[in-house]
């Protein structure tokens, strides 16, 4: 038989079979009227190959666990197999962790929503709270904040307190958080030409009508929420942070927020940053 017949027996290719002619693993048949002419010792031996090979075992090897001039021990060959088997359950480790994303991201789109690591009742949090406002300023600011909490789910730090936190955001309790989002938003303009005083005055307000909403509306202090971090916040998260609320006042309420619920961060932006730390007081930062 000529060598795409036998590639097509044994379920390979004719360049392979040159290969396996090259490394000695495969004899070279003698030839008719100009072409090689393979026989049954060859499909067998192509299939011994093969049945080898699909084990895991690299081309490399194949030769000592074949028998062809080599010189390897059982011990090496156990070992070589050992290392397969641990290469393969890694894979499979791999492939059974990708196949549950894939899962995910189906069940995502078969339900209609955008594909989104956070959890549905945060998504629909934030929609609802999003299409209750007009104000472009506070839509920026309310996606904004949905996607750092994005980029922590990505991370892998989403508490899982805060899903729970947002099932139990329903109707006047979303308008009031519409209420303190905006007043954030806006704040650089109401506290514009304010005193040092004045402006740490309506910070530290904003701050426990946040706080005192998120304990009332979620069953919960703010701490709990940030729990996982165990009164540290990742600097990097930090940095995310003030890129989503760049504003001097959001770092005060920020700030302000951290100090009421007792979860001062011990981390400051990375790089050297001349922002503002999380761990100054807002009425010391008001009056810089």
């Amino acid at each position: 038989m000529r060598i795409s017949q036998l590639a097509e027996i044994t379920g390979t290719t004719p360049r392979t079979v040159r290969y396996y002619h090259q490394i000695g693993l495969l004899p070279v048949p003698s030839s008719r009227h100009g072409y090689r002419d393979y026989g049954f010792e060859h499909v067998a031996r192509m299939l011994h190959i093969r049945w080898v090979a699909d084990g895991g075992v690299p081309l490399d090897r194949l030769p000592d666990f074949i028998g062809v001039g080599g010189s390897s021990t059982s011990a090496d060959a156990a070992a070589d197999l050992e290392a397969a088997l641990e290469a393969v359950t890694r894979r499979i480790e791999e492939l059974t962790v990708q196949q549950a994303h894939v899962a995910r991201l189906l069940r995502i789109v078969e339900s209609g929503s955008a594909l989104t690591p956070l959890p549905l009742p945060l998504v629909r949090l934030y929609e609802e709270i999003e299409n209750r406002t007009s104000d472009e300023a506070v839509r920026r600011g309310i996606r904004g904040e949905r996607e750092l909490l994005e980029v922590a789910a990505y991370r892998g730090v989403l508490p899982e307190a805060v899903t729970a936190f947002a099932v139990n955001f329903y109707g006047s309790t979303l308008e009031e958080a519409l209420e303190l989002f905006g007043e954030l938003q806006h704040l650089g303009e109401r506290t514009e030409g304010l005193s040092a005083g004045d402006v740490a005055a309506a910070i530290d307000s904003l701050a426990a009508r946040t706080v005192e909403l998120i304990a009332r509306a979620g069953g919960m202090d703010l701490a709990d929420l940030i729990s996982p971090f165990e009164g540290h916040v990742p600097p990097d998260i930090m940095e995310l942070v003030t890129l989503v609320f760049p504003g001097h006042v959001h770092r005060l309420f920020l700030t302000a927020v951290t100090e009421r619920a007792g979860i001062l961060a011990q981390s400051r932006p990375s790089g050297g940053s001349s922002r503002t730390a999380p761990d100054s007081t807002a009425a010391e930062v008001a009056r810089r």
